[in-house]
């Protein structure tokens, strides 16, 4: 035969659950724009970055360029002191051309070297501006998709809220003061991690916090006999939990 207070733990268990779905949807409202807007900062940090790449790639091409004018003027020069050399005779003058033609070869040495150098620079940042290009491309690709489907779901949740808020309401006053009373001291609870009114037992520990609770608290609440709370999470005991409920809940959330 039911307990006295059978009713009263099976509407504050309603209440739980109205609760539960209720803070879940809040959450999600409160915490998926933030989320949407973090991805956006960090899509525009990387653009930053990438922008800083294409510049630097920039600055070396020129370098580049600038570096492979100098050597066609050197390699031009070569060519007139070779032509010259040819049509010389005096030894002084022969040897005057000589050393300006190994001063020559030393500059354009140097030149190709720094071509060489500069290619191979060149050749790294392209890499990495094609990469942070894509993964630009993707992460706005992503969270366009993910905005729009938001967009799409907010006044889904919206209305859902607005119901579960309406239904609290009408829920509440039906519940007898006392059951209440003790509802809202677990809920209110600042040393437990979540919101949260109503436990349940397995055999006799929490499955909440796993804290050890009277053997008579466990079995008058399972019958309606009387309403207890959690020793340490101080929630009210709803009766026991059924086998795939209790091996789904965080058995360290107190």
């Amino acid at each position: 035969m039911p307990g006295p207070h059978t009713e009263a733990i099976a509407l504050l268990r309603d209440l739980d659950a109205l609760d539960q779905e209720l803070l879940a949807l809040q959450a999600e409202l409160a915490t998926t724009p933030v989320g949407l807007a973090e991805r956006r900062s960090d899509i525009a940090g990387a653009s930053l970055a990438r922008d800083a790449i294409a510049e630097k790639l920039a600055e070396h091409q020129s370098r580049q360029r600038d570096h492979e004018r100098d050597l066609e003027g050197i390699e031009g020069r070569q060519k007139r002191a070779n032509k010259r050399l040819e049509a010389l005779f005096v030894a002084e003058q022969i040897a005057a051309t000589e050393r300006e033609i190994g001063q020559l070869a030393e500059q354009r040495d140097e030149e190709e070297f720094a071509i060489l150098e500069l290619m191979e620079q060149i050749d790294v940042l392209s890499g990495q501006l094609a990469s942070a290009n894509q993964a630009i491309t993707e992460a706005e690709s992503s969270v366009s998709s993910d905005q729009a489907v938001w967009d799409g779901r907010t006044p889904v949740v919206q209305a859902r809220i607005a119901a579960l808020q309406t239904a609290i309401e009408q829920l509440t006053p039906t519940i007898p003061h006392e059951a209440m009373k003790a509802y809202r001291i677990g809920y209110d609870n600042r040393n437990n991690r979540r919101h949260q009114g109503v436990t349940l037992t397995e055999g006799v520990m929490c499955i909440l916090c796993r804290t050890e609770i009277p053997a008579r608290w466990v079995n008058e609440s399972r019958n309606g006999d009387g309403i207890h709370r959690c020793l340490g999470c101080k929630r009210v005991l709803g009766g026991a939990a059924p086998k795939s409920e209790a091996d789904e809940e965080d058995l360290d959330e107190t």
